[in-house]
């Protein structure tokens, strides 16, 4: 049910409630009327009793038509009830769905961080160096995949293309001492060697960094590079 037909549903529902008001009001003003009328005297007496019984008569028909009218405002009652129990329903089913996305998009970039492929062609030691736009779609993609808003994505983006080309100046095979490797200059606590000169994994890794600690964490694990 749609926002506007849910509204529409609150509007018929409010025009029958103000006619059952008014139904009532003409109903105890007549009431009041028959009430009110002085007793009959002589000649009067034939019009006065005809005036009573038009009266009656007219009390009884609204009387119906407020029965009728009280009905069916219960039975929208009713269907805007259930209405807004499905509505409910939906929306809790949306949240769910919405939740599993999430859990499906960290899994596939969590995918990218532990799987043991070959590296791909263009990183191989004939071609070591990646370009900054390569770095920079890569690191967007690991953001996008962890679910990162604009502000986030743009930021990650930013600070880890500054400090890969600090860290390796995008050589994807870049060595220290053979304990520091790849893009972001991994040591062995994060990876295996595989893992740490793989550009597609670095760059989800570092993400993944940022994912779990913030700021703070890349401030805290690249203190050299990031200022």
């Amino acid at each position: 049910m749609t926002r506007s037909e849910h509204r529409e549903q609150v509007r018929k529902r409010r025009r029958k409630e103000n006619i059952i008001v008014s139904l009532v009001v003409t109903f105890i003003l007549i009431t009041i009327t028959i009430v009110s009328l002085p007793p009959a005297r002589g000649d009067d007496f034939s019009a006065e009793q005809l005036q009573i019984n038009q009266l009656v008569n007219d009390n009884a028909e609204l009387t119906s038509q407020v029965e009728s009218l009280t009905a069916e405002v219960t039975s929208l009652t009713v269907e805007y009830s259930a209405l807004t129990t499905e509505n409910a329903s939906l929306s809790v089913k949306y949240e769910e769905l919405q939740a599993e996305y999430e859990a499906l998009k960290k899994a596939k970039a969590e995918a990218k961080i532990t799987s043991t492929e070959s590296l791909p062609e263009e990183t191989s030691a004939s071609a070591s160096y990646w370009t900054k736009t390569q770095v920079q779609d890569t690191l967007e993609a690991a953001a996008n995949e962890y679910g990162l808003n604009k502000p986030q994505t743009e930021w990650i983006v930013d600070i880890g293309t500054k400090v890969a080309y600090r860290e390796s100046r995008y050589n994807t095979q870049a060595s220290n001492n053979g304990k520091y490797l790849g893009l972001f200059q991994f040591n062995a606590n994060w990876g295996s060697a595989a893992e740490r000169l793989n550009p597609v994994w670095s760059c989800y890794r570092f993400v993944k960094v940022y994912v779990d600690g913030g700021q703070a964490a890349i401030y805290q694990h690249w203190k050299a590079t990031t200022y």
